[in-house]
């Protein structure tokens, strides 16, 4: 039996009891009330059972009637009580029987999910079972998932615990995490809660790293480097320390140096410097503290071969924006400077190499994406940096399905297509009930199906943060065999309804937000 169904026998009253022909029976029900000093009489629901009716029940062998009860509460005791009627009314009560439904799956989400940075490694979070009355069961246990909040994490991470609480272990530093709990039974998992924010401390940085340093001049040189790969919050400062590991005859001048710059610079020149051989040290600082250092050495030469102090990247910009892709270089003389796009060297409109080398990508489109490579040239040497650009735009509709549909329900299924090179966010479900109002439902970037009760039509879309707002776009209305909406309804523009309000709370939390 379904944990919402019981199966209730009975046999007829003696013959010498029925005072007629029995015309049917009233079955009533009633759940157990645990209360104390409650002394009233259960307030029996009762529906009708003819004796002519068939398909919900019926007699078998010997005289026994059965029939089936569903819609009940799932793991609620029950009592239950037959009646038989004639021409002439109702015939007395029978004593209760009393019955338990099955486990079900919990019907509701555990409630107040909060949480709390303990390090800058270590999350607690909490939170209180769900409503009793939708336990449906014995709560075995609780499962937790959880990810990056802007969702460039390759796959979700999973626990699960007995308790109320649990530290989540092994984050990384200064990073937001979106985290969601369900309960579960014997019988099955409960719905998830709605995620809620979970962030790290701040840590001390890792090393910088792709550390160099070019020859730029008589006795000078650039050191460049490109930020931690673990930078343990925001990086307020950058420190470059030098010093002179073997010099020429006459040298004694000039032998060591710091100099500390801001968190958003990645190169330094130095100049002055007596000596042949230069070792560098560069470290990063958070307001935490500084991290380790990453190192170099330089040759000085009294040549200036052609070389690019810039370091190559991963860049991800949005569709339309102008795009900078640097290359600083060195060279006496000066170097011949090229790009390529994809092997090919880079021309026609759109871009432009600036006066430093850059190349500038101007209003960025999807196939403008790909690699592209300085190569500077001179007598004296070759060098060469390739960056990779990804321009993100809005996901492609996903393709929407419906199935198992009924008179009161439908279940919708989506698959998504093109993601336009960024993680989805989430999902934008919009239907209606008759003719009312439109509703909206957020559902979770790993669902890919829904339970909608009483539809008349649905439509989808998939809403990604693209550059500042919340870009959505809308699919085709799946073939349901339920009545359409009138022409005269049109869906609200899913770009001007709740995303909006979305763009504020992401804005805000989404500090790390790759995009």
């Amino acid at each position: 039996m379904a944990p919402r169904e019981v199966r209730v026998s009975w046999r007829p009253p003696p013959p010498d009891q029925t005072h007629g022909t029995i015309l049917g029976y009233y079955l009533g029900y009633a759940p157990v009330i645990r209360k104390v000093g409650a002394g009233s009489p259960p307030q029996y629901n009762f529906t009708t059972v003819e004796s002519s009716e068939s398909g919900r029940g019926g007699v078998e062998s010997e005289g026994v009637w059965t029939v089936s009860l569903d819609d009940l509460e799932p793991h609620t005791d029950y009592q239950v009580v037959v009646q038989a009627f004639n021409t002439e009314g109702a015939g007395p009560l029978s004593p209760p029987a009393a019955v338990t439904t099955r486990e079900d799956a919990p019907g509701g989400s555990p409630l107040n999910l909060h949480c709390t940075g303990l390090s800058w490694n270590q999350v607690q979070v909490t939170w209180d079972p769900p409503e009793s009355r939708l336990h449906h069961g014995t709560l075995r246990g609780y499962r937790l998932e959880y990810e990056r909040w802007d969702g460039w994490s390759e796959a979700s991470r999973k626990t699960q615990t007995r308790t109320l609480t649990e530290v989540l272990t092994g984050l990384e530093a200064a990073t937001n995490y979106s985290v969601r709990v369900r309960a579960f039974t014997g019988a099955g998992d409960g719905p998830w809660s709605p995620p809620t924010l979970c962030t790290t401390e701040e840590d001390v940085p890792g090393r910088p790293v792709s550390v160099r340093g070019v020859v730029s001049g008589a006795g000078a040189f650039i050191v460049s480097w490109a930020p931690p790969a673990r930078p343990g919050g925001r990086i307020v400062s950058y420190t470059v320390k030098w010093r002179v590991v073997e010099t020429r005859l006459g040298g004694g001048h000039g032998r060591e140096g710091t100099t500390t710059v801001a968190g958003t610079v990645t190169w330094v020149q130095v100049d002055n410097v007596l000596g042949s051989l230069v070792e560098v040290e560069v470290l990063a600082a958070t307001r935490v503290g500084e991290g380790p250092s990453g190192t170099a050495r330089v040759t000085l030469t009294n040549t200036v071969a052609a070389a690019i102090y810039s370091t190559a990247s991963t860049i991800r910009a949005e569709r339309g924006r102008d795009v900078t892709l640097p290359c600083g270089h060195v060279g006496q003389p000066r170097p011949q400077l090229v790009w390529t796009y994809q092997g090919r060297q880079v021309s026609g409109e759109g871009r432009l190499v600036k006066g430093d080398g850059g190349l500038v990508v101007q209003e960025a489109q999807r196939q403008d994406s790909g690699n592209y490579t300085c190569t500077v040239t001179n007598k004296h040497g070759y060098d060469h940096i390739t960056h990779a650009l990804t321009v993100l735009v809005p996901p492609s509709a996903p393709l929407v399905l419906a199935s198992s549909s009924s008179e009161r329900s439908v279940k919708v299924q989506w698959k998504q297509g093109d993601t336009g090179g960024a993680p989805i966010t989430a999902f934008t479900l919009y239907y209606r009930k008759d003719h009312g109002a439109w509703t909206q439902i957020n559902v979770h970037r790993h669902a890919h199906d829904h339970v909608l009760q009483v539809i008349r039509a649905i439509f989808f879309t998939v809403s990604v943060w693209e550059g500042g707002w919340w870009t959505s776009r809308r699919s085709a209305p799946p073939r349901l065999t339920l009545p359409q909406p009138p022409p005269t309804q049109p869906l609200p523009n899913p770009q001007h309804t709740q995303p909006l309000s979305f763009i504020e709370r992401l804005s805000v939390l989404s500090i790390n937000n790759a995009l």
